[in-house]
C-alpha cells in the first residue's frame, strides 16, 4: 500500500447576515469575513470548494488523482460530501432544499440531504420552534417515469400507466406544480400548529390502495 499524504485543506467561507465571529476566535478558521456565518471545510462545491496549499481546489485534485477516494466513490458523478461549520448568532434564513431531480434540471447540481451535529453553543442558547414534517409525492410525471407513461405500439397505454390512473381517485399522474402548494402551506405561518406530518400529495392513491406506512 502506498503511503498517502495528509493534505490540510483550507475553507471557503460565507458571511451571512446571522453569522457571528466564534469560527474566527474560537475554532481557529482564518478568515476576514464579519460576520462569518459558515465555513466549508470539506467541499468540491463551485459556490465555495476547499482549497490545497497550492490554491488548487479539491475537485481539481481528485480529478488529476482519479481513485485516491477508493472505489466506493467511483459511482458518484460528483464529490458527495459537504461538511460545514456554521456559527449561527441570530436566526438562521430558511432552507430549502430541492430533490436531485428538480436541482439537476434548474442548478446542474444534486440536492441534498443534511445532519447537523452542535460542537458547543453559548450559555442560554437553544433551539426553538422546531416543526419536523414532510411531503409524501405520489406517482408524478417527470422524465423519470416518462416511459411509464408511453403509447405502446399497438396504440394502448403502458399497463403500470393504466393502473396508476385506475387507482388515483384523481384520475391523473401528479405535476410537479402540485407539490408547490403543500410546499408553500409548510413553510407558512398557516402550519404553525402542525408538527410530524407526512403530507401525502397523491391523488388520493394511498388512501385508495393501501395503508400509510408504519
Amino acid at each position: 500500500m502506498k503511503n498517502m499524504a495528509i493534505i490540510k485543506l483550507t475553507p471557503s467561507c460565507k458571511d451571512y447576515l446571522w453569522g457571528g465571529s466564534r469560527l474566527r476566535t474560537d475554532f481557529g478558521i482564518k478568515s476576514d469575513l464579519d460576520p462569518l456565518a459558515e465555513a466549508w471545510v470539506l467541499s468540491c462545491h463551485p459556490d465555495g470548494p476547499s482549497y490545497l496549499p497550492d490554491g488548487t481546489t479539491l475537485a481539481e485534485y481528485l480529478a488529476a488523482h482519479p481513485g485516491c477516494l477508493g472505489t466506493d466513490c467511483d459511482k458518484f458523478e460528483q464529490f458527495p460530501i459537504l461538511t460545514k461549520f456554521i456559527d449561527a448568532k441570530n436566526n438562521l434564513s430558511i432552507q430549502v432544499h430541492p430533490s436531485n431531480e428538480y436541482a439537476l434540471k434548474k442548478e446542474h447540481q444534486y440536492g441534498k440531504t443534511e445532519m447537523w451535529y452542535v460542537l458547543d453553543c453559548l450559555p442560554g442558547a437553544y433551539l426553538y420552534n422546531i416543526q419536523c414534517n414532510g411531503i409524501g409525492p405520489g406517482y408524478i410525471a417527470t422524465p423519470q417515469t416518462a416511459p411509464l407513461r408511453e403509447i405502446q405500439p399497438d396504440g394502448s397505454r403502458h399497463p403500470f400507466d393504466q393502473f396508476i390512473v385506475a387507482k388515483t381517485p384523481a384520475g391523473r399522474w401528479g405535476e410537479a406544480e402540485d407539490l408547490g402548494g403543500p410546499a408553500v402551506f409548510l413553510a407558512s405561518e398557516a402550519s404553525d400548529f402542525v408538527n410530524g406530518l407526512i403530507l401525502y400529495v397523491d391523488g388520493g392513491i394511498l388512501a385508495y390502495i393501501g395503508k400509510q406506512p408504519q
